[in-house]
C-alpha cells in the first residue's frame, strides 16, 4: 500500500475545504437572495394594505372612491414622507422616480366609482389595487388587494387574468 506524500494530503485537503467553502458560500448567498425577494413581497403587500385601508376609510367619508391613490397621501396615509408607499419595494427605483408624483407609481388601481354609485355595493372579491407589472417580482406574480381588505399573492397572475376574462365590462388591466 501506497502513502501519498504528507504535502500532496495537505494540498486535498485544503482543496476539498476550499470547495466546500465555496459551497456554503453559493448556497447562503441563494438563501440570503431568496429571503430579501420574499421580504420585499411582504412589504409590497403591506403597502397594499395601508392604501385599501386608506381607500376604504375614504369612501366611508366621501361615499365613493377617490380618482387616484396620491388623494389619499396628506389626509389618508398617516407620516408619509413621500410618495414611496406608492412604489413596490421590489422594483429598483431611484429618488427622481416619485418627486413629483404624476406617474403615481407601480400599483393599478381600479376605481370602483367609475362602475358603482355606492361604494357598499362593490362586491367584497373585487381587486381595488394590484401590481402593476408581473416583472415587479422578477415575473413570479403580483400582490392584489381586494375591496374587502384581503392581500394576497396571485403566481403569474392567474387569479387577477380569471377574474378580467369573467369581467370584461369591467376592463381591469392585466399585468404582463
Amino acid at each position: 500500500m501506497s502513502k501519498e506524500p504528507l504535502s500532496r494530503q495537505r494540498s486535498w485537503r485544503r482543496l476539498s475545504l476550499a470547495a466546500l467553502g465555496l459551497l456554503i458560500v453559493g448556497l447562503l448567498a441563494f438563501g440570503l437572495s431568496r429571503a430579501i425577494r420574499i421580504s420585499k413581497r411582504h412589504v409590497c403587500q403591506e403597502n397594499l394594505s395601508a392604501f385599501e385601508y386608506a381607500i376604504r376609510m375614504y369612501s366611508i367619508e366621501e361615499n365613493g372612491f377617490p380618482s387616484n391613490p396620491i388623494d389619499l397621501i396628506p389626509t389618508h396615509v398617516p407620516n408619509i414622507q413621500s410618495l414611496r408607499l406608492l412604489m413596490c419595494p421590489a422594483v429598483h427605483h431611484q429618488k427622481k422616480d416619485v418627486s413629483d408624483g404624476t406617474d403615481w407609481g407601480d400599483y393599478t388601481y381600479v376605481n370602483w366609482s367609475d362602475y358603482y354609485e355606492d361604494p357598499e355595493k362593490v362586491p367584497a372579491d373585487y381587486p381595488l389595487m394590484y401590481d402593476r407589472a408581473l416583472s415587479n417580482h422578477d415575473g413570479r406574480g403580483i400582490n392584489i388587494a381586494r375591496v374587502d381588505g384581503m392581500t394576497f399573492w396571485d403566481p403569474g397572475g392567474a387569479w387577477l387574468r380569471d377574474f378580467a376574462a369573467r369581467h370584461p365590462e369591467y376592463d381591469i388591466p392585466v399585468p404582463e
